[in-house]
C-alpha cells in the first residue's frame, strides 16, 4: 500500500497518505506481535502472505498528521488466520482502539488506562515488548503493559456512525 497506509475498519485505508509516525509515547504497542512461543504473528504484510492473526498500527481518528491513536486488529475467533481481504468481515475480524474515537466510528465499551484485569479474561499468548493481549467478551480487549498497568481498549463497530 502506498504511503504506509494500512487497512482499517471494513477494509478502508487508515493512515491517509503519509507514513505512520510514532509519537514519543508508547511505541512499544505498534508493530508485529509474537505468539507464546515467540513466533511472529501474521500481520497482513506481503512477507506474511497477506495473512492476519493480529496487528497494531498507528493512525489518527480524523486523517490528520497526528497519528496518535493505536488500533488493534484481531482475527476472530482469536488465533484464527484470515486473509487481508476478510478484514471488513465482522464474523472474521475484530477491531479495537486505544483511546477515544472521533465521531466517525461507533465503539463498544470505553477506554480505561488503568483497570483490574477480570478473572474471566483469557490470555491470547500474544506479546509485544512486554505488552500482552487478553480477551474477555467479544467486544472487550485488555492489554497489560510492562509497567504492570492493565488497559481496557474499546471495541469498534465496523461501518461509520
Amino acid at each position: 500500500m502506498e504511503g504506509g497506509a494500512r487497512r482499517g475498519p471494513a477494509g478502508a485505508l487508515v493512515g491517509c497518505t503519509s507514513p505512520p509516525q510514532l509519537p514519543w509515547r508508547d511505541p512499544d504497542l505498534v508493530g508485529r506481535w509474537t505468539d507464546a512461543r515467540g513466533q511472529e504473528l501474521p500481520d497482513g504484510s506481503a512477507e506474511m502472505d497477506h495473512a492476519v492473526v493480529a496487528y497494531t498500527f498507528l493512525a489518527s481518528t480524523d486523517c490528520s498528521e497526528r497519528k496518535d491513536t493505536v488500533y488493534l486488529v484481531l482475527a476472530w475467533p482469536v488465533g484464527q488466520i484470515v486473509h487481508v481481504d476478510e478484514l471488513g468481515d465482522p464474523d472474521r475480524t475484530r477491531y479495537f482502539v486505544r483511546g477515544t474515537m472521533g465521531d466517525g466510528y461507533q465503539t463498544q465499551g470505553t477506554f480505561d488506562p488503568d483497570v483490574t484485569l477480570p478473572a474471566t479474561a483469557r490470555d491470547t499468548g500474544f506479546v509485544r515488548q512486554g505488552n500482552r493481549i487478553f480477551v474477555d467478551r467479544p467486544g472487550t480487549v485488555y492489554v497489560t503493559r510492562p509497567d504492570g498497568r492493565t488497559e481496557r481498549w474499546q471495541g469498534m463497530k465496523l461501518g461509520c456512525a
